[in-house]
């Protein structure tokens, strides 16, 4: 319900009826009142439907595909789902498009027409009383047990692990599988807790590489489900898992967080409201969460990451990201590689140091959220419709920035020799460029002041219009607004950041 609410917010803000910062509010308040929601001081909280344990059944043999593969949630087969977002993206990416400053002041559409889709293969979203960790709040008497299982299992192998009832931590291991479950559960007497211990069991299945029908080679395979007795509710279930630096892994929890560190393998995660920690990961990355954070750090594979409203950080990037938030903020560090897209809906948006190796494309944009780049080299795209772009020591062939309410400020990291480009409705603008820039600078408002402080020839000028040339004119410096100021002034490269 809360994604339909979302869907007539940016309707509204496409259709004009709205204004981006209202549309902001609509968004976090809806966040705040989802249906099922615990009131302040709430009652305890019954517990929760029945979940019967199933039987592990060994899959059948079959090629494991080269690319991202879907995760399959046994557990979370609920009404509504899976739930697919890739129509809130369009809108979002509509909404953008329609309130551009170039579709206002002549016909310019805004880019990033895929913003989002990645976010359609969701599966799943628990009830409000799953997305919380258990809590003991009348202090009852606490069991723990902790086992630990062995698998022998050549090195890589693929390794799935489904835990709705804890956490995940997948660290390296010199060789072989160790699988170390501890639970912990609580109840009105110590011997009912003991009691209980037995109500909830990691069940494990291992099948060694072979072929398909085919005959083509399949891996080997790990699979690991927490299950437990009908309404066990009262208790949490933790997974410690040393498996082969090669090994890929595949890990869903619902309330539990998921570490994973030092895999040479692919790494896909989805979580309801688990926070996410991947650390040196040498394969592909993708993260989905609904509500949980996600921290990556020292990535060499391409990362993806999809949040609905929590906050993504990622640093140490070295095939490029791309990074999709609805109601949260973004923070990239050290993107090298590939194409780095980080956008978000309601939340700012910070990239520091990409392409500074080699020029790379960089996109970031925001609805209603600042947008702010330090170090970037490539063809780079900025766009926000409510919030302030800034930009510093930024360099490449092409810089684009668009804002509809918002200032814009931007030091040049290099000569400018290429294209610029910026639009803005009701916001300042104000570039910085080294001396020995060369370019041809149209300067345009309606009702603002303009002022290049470098040497320009050819200018001619009128109320609305400044143009000229600044060295030997080879690039060209375009800049719009409708009601702001726009100046140009000398940037020293030696200054610090």
């Amino acid at each position: 319900m809360a994604d339909e609410h979302i869907g007539l917010i940016l309707r509204m803000l496409e259709e004009g009826k709205i204004t981006a910062k209202d549309a902001e509010a609509l968004i976090a308040s809806v966040g705040q009142r989802t249906p099922g929601a615990t009131p302040p001081n709430p009652p305890p909280r019954p517990a929760a439907p029945p979940r019967p344990a199933e039987p592990l059944e060994p899959p059948e043999p079959k090629a494991e595909p080269t690319g991202s593969k879907q995760f399959d949630f046994r557990w979370a087969n609920k009404s509504g789902f899976p739930l697919d977002l890739g129509n809130l993206g369009k809108q979002i990416t509509d909404a953008v498009r329609k309130i551009d400053p170039d579709k206002i002041l002549k016909e310019v559409g805004v880019g990033g027409r895929k913003f989002q889709e990645r976010m359609r293969s969701w599966q799943r979203m628990w009830e409000a009383e799953d997305d919380e960790a258990p809590q003991n709040p009348l202090g009852w008497p606490t069991a723990t047990q902790t086992t630990t299982e062995t698998f022998a299992l050549a090195d890589g192998a693929v390794v799935q692990v489904d835990n709705p009832f804890g956490d995940v931590t997948i660290v390296t291991s010199d060789g072989g599988h160790e699988l170390t479950i501890t639970t912990e559960c609580w109840a009105p007497t110590q011997a009912e807790a003991e009691a209980r211990l037995a109500e909830a069991k990691a069940e494990t299945y291992s099948m060694e590489a072979g072929t398909d029908a085919a005959g083509a080679p399949t891996p080997g395979r790990l699979e690991i489900r927490v299950a437990t007795q009908p309404a066990w509710r009262d208790g949490v279930v933790h997974l410690t898992l040393k498996t082969p630096a090669d090994s890929r892994a595949r890990v869903a929890t619902a309330f539990g967080a998921v570490g994973v560190t030092g895999l040479e393998g692919q790494v896909d995660v989805h979580t309801t409201s688990g926070a996410v920690h991947l650390t040196e990961i040498g394969g592909e990355v993708a993260v989905e969460t609904v509500s949980g954070s996600v921290a990556a750090q020292s990535i060499r594979g391409a990362m993806k990451a999809a949040s609905k409203s929590g906050d993504i950080q990622a640093a140490g990037l070295a095939h490029g990201v791309t990074i999709d938030a609805v109601s949260g903020d973004v923070k990239v560090t050290e993107a090298e590689g590939g194409r780095v897209a980080a956008k978000s809906v309601s939340g700012d948006v910070s990239l520091t140091r990409a392409g500074l190796q080699a020029p790379v494309d960089v996109a970031v944009e925001s609805v209603s959220g600042d947008v702010r780049v330090v170090q970037a080299n490539g063809a780079v795209s900025l766009k926000v419709v409510s919030g302030d772009i800034e930009g510093r020591h930024i360099g490449g062939a092409t810089l684009q920035a668009q804002t509809v309410s918002g200032d814009i400020r931007v030091e040049a990291g290099a000569a400018i020799n290429g294209t610029v480009s910026f639009n803005t409705v009701s916001g300042d603008v104000s570039l910085a460029v080294p001396a020995e820039s060369n370019f041809r600078l149209t300067l345009t408002t309606q009702s603002g002041d303009m002022a290049c402080d470098l040497a320009v020839t050819d200018e001619q000028r009128s109320d609305s219009l400044l143009t000229g040339a600044v060295g030997t004119g080879a690039g060209t410096v375009a800049i719009q607004t409708l009601s702001g100021d726009i100046h140009i002034t000398p940037h020293d490269l030696s200054d610090p950041l």
